[in-house]
């Protein structure tokens, strides 16, 4: 027996024992069972109104998704090519920057080789108004020369 049942028999013995008549706890019992019913099918109907308003969130819920989704993979392919665009053109800048600074490098060693020359070169011009100690002079040496006479004013 199932537990219905049984609470079914316990019902109809505890009205037996209260002194309902057997035709009045019949339709007690059974006023009883549709209020159950009539409950049973309200709860139904509530459910399925529920599950219905589920199945439109959860279709909303999935195109939502899905937007946002395809927004997402959007923004991620934009943020790609951004990406790929800005390290062209960092390579690009780099190049540029090498050949910019090897031009400027070879400018300084233009301007200090150019320095050095003019360097070298003043030092000569310089050297070349003096006489060289080793030159001897054309006048016979141990005979001593006479001192300017002075003058007086």
């Amino acid at each position: 027996m199932t537990a219905k049942v049984k609470q079914l028999e316990g019902l109809g013995r505890l009205l037996k024992a209260a002194g309902v008549k057997p035709a009045s706890a019949e339709q007690m019992i059974r006023e009883h069972l549709d209020s159950i019913q009539d409950g049973t099918q309200q709860r139904h109907a509530e459910i399925v109104k529920t599950v219905r308003a589920l199945e439109k969130e959860l279709v909303e819920l999935r195109q939502s998704h899905s937007f946002s989704v395809s927004e997402i993979r959007v923004t991620t392919d934009l943020i790609h090519h951004e990406f790929e665009a800005n390290s062209i053109v960092v390579a690009q800048m780099l190049r540029h920057a090498k050949a910019w600074i090897a031009i400027i490098v070879l400018i300084q060693i233009a301007i200090l080789s150019v320095l050095l020359a003019t360097a070298a070169s003043d030092m000569q011009w310089l050297d070349f108004g003096s006489t060289p100690a080793t030159v001897k002079s054309p006048m016979k040496a141990g005979i001593p020369t006479a001192a300017p006479a002075q003058t007086k004013s």
